[in-house]
């Protein structure tokens, strides 16, 4: 019996990751497949932050018209004064963080 209880906890252990159970739980983002790229249209520049909010820490000011890297875009609209956009994290020159996603374009849009 006790042979048994033991067979079905490893059984368990090895299906876990198999089924979803105990993986990110981050599940309010969408990661982006491909290699999206897209053009900073802030003409004061946008900030890259290390957390997907307006008070977490400024990592860098990204200029107007450059081109970063999506890595990842939250699922969830917020309100920013009088803009409706979604967190986007991009990597910027090697560092990665979160902007605002609504100063975002396509290159082609640009």
């Amino acid at each position: 019996m006790l042979n048994r209880f033991l067979q079905i906890q490893i059984l368990i252990m090895i299906l876990l990751p198999w089924i979803g159970i105990g993986c990110d739980s981050d599940r309010e983002a969408v990661r982006i497949e491909n290699q999206d790229f897209r053009k900073v249209t802030a003409s004061s520049g946008l900030v890259l932050r290390e957390e997907p909010n307006t008070t977490s820490t400024k990592l860098a000011l990204i200029p107007l018209g450059t081109e970063v890297q999506v890595l990842e875009e939250k699922a969830e609209k917020v309100q920013i004064g009088d803009t409706s956009g979604r967190w986007v994290r991009v990597n910027h020159n090697g560092i990665r963080g979160w902007v605002f996603g609504e100063y975002l374009a396509s290159p082609s849009k640009q």
